[in-house]
């Protein structure tokens, strides 16, 4: 699909450096294996299971399913946790809260970035012009709005517009990319480079929020043609 995908934030809390918890370490594999779609939404999760599966304790297999359903991949349901479903409005209400905050990120990016900043982002722009595979397609899609939201200096705001990715994230086959997308993408992604590089916040908002639009829409038309 063409949203920005989530930046990697299942670092340990605390100090600089210090090893991953068991239960760091299981909420990482855990919401990686969601957002890959190994978990249909729907599906149940134990905690018995996951600790059975994953050779640990109950105690942080339960605290990454409540952190996971903290962050809406997941919800209560009986003695387990079901990955969410989610309608239509709910993946609209996603989508519209991140054009707005993906729209302020860029303008911010605009004000914000440094020459370091700005040499990465057409780096990482060109390498999507150049990816002839459908994983190319999808890793490049993906670095590429990485090394953007890294340009917003902003590392609240990274961590608010990941939260909402990954719920948007739970839909089969939401990282679909077509030909056509990547084109669509391509022309987005050189308008946001361009305002960016001109220190020009309110296009590279626009260019963002564009985008954005364009990803959800795609989106509700899959999801009803899948329906």
């Amino acid at each position: 699909m063409t949203e920005s995908p989530v930046v990697d934030r299942t670092s340990s809390p605390g100090l600089e450096g210090a090893a991953p918890s068991i239960g760091d370490r299981t909420y990482a594999e855990l919401r990686a294996a969601l957002l890959a779609g190994r978990h249909r939404p729907g599906s149940v999760l134990l905690e018995t299971a996951i600790a059975a599966e994953l050779e640990i304790s109950r105690t942080p297999a339960r605290e990454a399913l409540v952190r996971l359903t903290q962050d809406g991949l997941l919800q209560r349901r009986g003695r387990g946790f079901e990955v969410r479903i989610r309608t239509v409005d709910e993946i609209v209400d996603i989508y519209d809260a991140r054009i707005v905050l993906e729209g302020w990120g860029a303008a911010t990016a605009a004000e914000r970035r440094t020459s370091v900043d700005l040499a990465r982002l057409h780096a990482a722009h060109a390498a999507a012009e150049v990816a002839d595979t459908a994983a190319n397609l999808k890793d490049t899609h993906r670095q590429f709005h990485q090394v953007l939201k890294r340009c917003w200096h902003n590392p609240t705001l990274v961590d608010e517009t990941d939260r909402l990715h990954a719920m948007a994230s739970m839909v089969p086959h939401h990282e679909e990319l077509t030909a056509k997308d990547a084109r669509l993408n391509s022309v987005d992604h050189q308008l946001i480079v361009d305002a960016i590089d001109a220190r020009d916040a309110e296009a590279a908002r626009t260019a963002a929020m564009n985008h954005l639009r364009r990803a959800r829409d795609r989106r509700i038309a899959r999801m009803a043609a899948t329906d």
